[in-house]
């Protein structure tokens, strides 16, 4: 005992004498912890919470999505064999009034039976359930987008022309879709009775099929959807889209785990940012205390009670870094788990921290900086009381001896203080290049995080460009083309109109199945509205005749397809085949075929028709879209054409930033972090090499040198520092963003996006460097003005 409680004095003293050093480290560690522990948590929350409850609704296998059909087929698809329940209801597009003169598309699910939902169960959140007659329950994370409230009357107006208000008597939970928020597109729900209302007949255009048998293999249940689709074909109706799901997991599944493998991985790079401020102070800490392990040497410590005595420092500094990383770490998966929830629109019952992951943050807390301060405490523990009792506590870094310090020496024609600070920052190499290396990681991520989302914009406005409309109105059924192009023409700022041949196809692949429904866009000849990027062969030819042009999406389905090929198309229930003349790159707009309108309108029997209009508009700005989209819907329905509903590019790049947003957020929450690192690990830094020049310091101040001297010399070191990182961060922020938008690419959009190296991103990261640096040195800097010359000059 008598030994021990010097020991423990000594360890207690030298981390409270220099508490601003080891609040540094302990924050550090804590960060990169915490980061670790939020991925985690989170994770291991949504995994665990998210199935149970998705399996809970009873999620469809199947969902057809076809022209209008009744009871009797109804009744007829649910006799199937291996079909276990079919429910049908009628997904509609309506449009709501949100204010004087402003509408905006709702999707309104009819349901027969609100007391009876047995596929993708909807449950009541607040209010009554079920609507009565000209009734409405809105999803819950709806809302606020449709700006009323429960109890609150909106104006509804369907894609026949029929508008009546619907009273809001309760809010929905429904976990089976993306919440309106993130798709811009606000839910609700409203009986047969209501939709009859509207002119409508009971009859359904979307079929919610389960399975019996092997549910959790896809193309099980693919087979089994196609029985049924050749049935409803056969009955003269005409399949739209099929879509088949995984129904063992919840559709965001799908992207956790790339995101929290992103994630996890910038947080184990600030783990071992943290790592390297632990190295760089206990290197510091030893340098200090030599004198001190040499007098301990000559009263008979041995080194192998040294070398602990520093690693119970490191233990106490781990344990403490503990308490701050569990409830940091905690109040990031809060944040995160609240971000997520307005995605999924579910609720997370217990947020709480798992045991696994509560043990992991503890070893890593405790034991990595033991681990990483092993080497220099190994090195420090084994100076022998000779060598410390011939330390005479200056800072000695033997500079002018290195390849570095000589070129230094010739640089002449700058004030001196610069000279000094430019000399000063090269003397404690192995410390520079720790600090610089953190440093350099966070420029080189954050840049690439600011490159990846000017990517993801960029990628965003290639894919819209694809399509040169400004305006996509659709009508309730197909109207003559020429009447349609009568009433654009009387619209003033239209600068170009086409029409399309639209349909769902289905292609046949070389093993006998056949691929989910495929889009096939059928533009006019000499189209302007289309612009599309081919990568091998050529673009349809007016008037050409069993022709087609596919995008990279479609080759998925069929691997080492090539221009001048044959496939084979199923459209409607009858097969074609058609020769492949052109391919081009996709860019975010899933599987598309084109071919020719006037071959298109012959096979299909729509010469003439057209149920939808592309327009580009004179001005592209979001107002005058909207205003433009109010105009022409009054306007086609002035003249007897009913509009189904408006699109504008203006709002699907609103909705695809919205979601975008998302993966920038987490994205930047972890380069802040490593920002947050790097700046405590040039703190530490410059706080160290202040402390060690003392009495260099001493001296300044005794032949006349100011405050402001040794403040200017201190802060333009620390802002080298921060320059040298950043130039080297550009330089590794390159292959680094694109790196990093391959994997964001493929992980979140199943596409490829556009390399972008952020010149913007570089420069803001350039101000925010030198202001860290600034930061980050002033407090040493000022710390070393405070002393006085008598004080200094009697450092050890």
């Amino acid at each position: 005992m008598t030994m021990l409680a010097p020991r423990w004095r000594k360890i207690l003293r030298d981390l409270w004498n220099n508490k601003s050093r080891t609040l540094l480290v302990v924050f550090s560690i804590a960060i990169g912890v915490a980061a670790l522990g939020m991925v985690a948590n989170t994770y291991t929350i949504i995994t665990n919470q998210l199935p149970a409850s998705y399996q809970e609704a009873n999620p469809a296998h199947a969902r057809i999505i076809t022209t209008p059909f009744s009871d009797e087929l109804l009744t007829v698809l649910s006799k199937f064999e291996l079909v276990k329940e079919v429910e049908g209801r009628n997904l509609v597009t309506f449009q709501i009034q949100t204010a004087p003169d402003t509408w905006r598309d709702i999707e309104l699910l009819v349901l027969p039976d609100f007391s009876d939902i047995r596929i993708n169960k909807i449950w009541p959140e607040t209010g009554q359930w079920p609507p009565d007659e000209n009734e409405i329950i809105i999803e819950r994370a709806s809302l606020g987008m449709t700006r009323a409230d429960i109890g609150d009357t909106i104006s509804a107006l369907a894609p026949n022309g029929q508008q009546k208000d619907l009273k809001i008597v309760g809010l929905a939970h429904d976990l089976n879709a993306p919440a309106g928020t993130f798709t811009n597109l606000p839910r609700g729900y409203i009986s047969y009775d209501t939709f009859q209302k509207f002119g409508y007949p009971k009859e359904y255009n979307a079929l919610f099929v389960t399975v019996v048998g092997d549910t959790l293999n896809q193309e099980y249940v693919r087979n089994v959807a196609r029985s049924m689709e050749s049935k409803i074909e056969k009955s003269g109706r005409t399949i739209l889209a099929t879509i088949i799901t995984d129904p063992g997991s919840h559709w965001f599944e799908q992207y956790l785990t790339p995101m929290a493998t992103i994630l996890g991985v910038l947080g184990i790079i600030i783990l071992l940012l943290s790592s390297l401020l632990v190295i760089n102070t206990i290197s510091a800490i030893l340098a200090q205390q030599v004198r001190q392990i040499g007098m301990m040497k000559a009263v008979g410590a041995r080194t192998y009670q040294i070398f602990f005595l520093y690693e119970i420092s490191m233990l106490i500094i781990g344990a403490a870094a503990l308490l701050v990383a569990v409830p940091l770490g905690y109040l990031g998966t809060k944040l995160a788990i609240g971000i997520l929830t307005g995605i999924i629109n579910f609720n997370f019952e217990n947020i709480s921290i798992p045991m696994p992951i509560l043990i992991t943050q503890t070893v890593l807390s405790l034991f990595v900086p033991m681990f990483v301060a092993m080497i220099p405490i190994i090195s420090g523990s084994r100076v022998t009381v000779h060598q410390a009792l011939n330390d005479y506590g200056l800072s000695n870094a033997n500079f002018g001896r290195s390849i570095i310090d000589r070129i230094l020496s010739y640089i002449r024609g700058i004030p001196r203080p610069m000279l000094l600070s430019l000399r000063n920052t090269f003397r404690k190499k192995v410390r520079l290049s720790l600090t610089i290396i953190a440093l350099t990681l966070g420029s080189a991520i954050f840049i690439a995080v600011i490159s990846v989302y000017a990517g993801l914009l960029g990628t965003l406005d290639e894919a819209l460009s694809y399509y040169g409309f400004d305006i996509l109105v659709s009508f309730t059924r197909p109207y003559r083309i020429e009447q349609i192009s009568e009433e654009v023409d009387r619209v003033s700022g239209i600068v170009s109109a086409e029409t399309f041949g639209i349909t769902s196809t289905r292609l046949q692949k070389p093993d006998g199945s056949e691929s989910d429904s495929i889009l096939m866009l059928a533009p006019p000849d000499n189209t302007v509205l289309i612009n599309p990027t081919l990568i091998s062969g050529r673009w349809l030819m007016p008037g050409e005749e069993g022709a087609v042009v596919i995008n990279t999406d479609v080759l998925r389905e069929t691997p080492g397809t090539t221009v001048g090929d044959l496939i084979e198309l199923n459209i409607e229930g009858s097969s074609k085949t058609w020769k492949v003349v052109g391919i081009t790159r996709s860019v975010m707009s899933g599987p598309m075929i084109y071919t020719t309108y006037p071959y298109f309108a012959r096979t299909m029997g729509r010469y003439g028709l057209a149920s939808a209009v592309y327009l580009a508009t004179e001005q592209h700005d979001p107002a005058y879209q909207e205003e433009m989209a109010k105009y022409l819907k009054s306007h086609f329905e002035g003249a007897g054409i009913n509009v189904a509903s408006t699109n504008k590019v203006s709002e699907l790049r609103a909705t695809a930033i919205t979601q975008f947003n998302v993966i920038f957020i987490f994205l930047m929450l972890m380069a802040v972090l490593l920002t947050v690192v790097g700046g405590f690990g040039l703190t530490g830094t410059m706080s160290l090499n202040v402390i060690e020049r003392t009495r260099e310091i001493g001296v300044m101040r005794a032949i006349g040198a100011s405050n402001g001297d040794v403040m200017r010399i201190v802060i333009v070191e620390g802002v080298l520092i921060g320059m040298i990182s950043w130039l080297i961060g550009l330089v590794l922020a390159y292959p680094g963003s694109i790196m990093l938008s391959d994997i964001v690419g493929s992980g979140f959009l199943r596409s490829t996006i556009n390399h972008v190296f952020s010149i913007p991103g570089a420069l803001i990261w350039l101000v925010v460097v030198i202001i860290l640096a600034i930061v980050a040195s002033s407090i040493p800097a000022s710390n070393a003005t405070k002393q006085t010359v008598s004080d200094v000059l009697a450092y050890e």
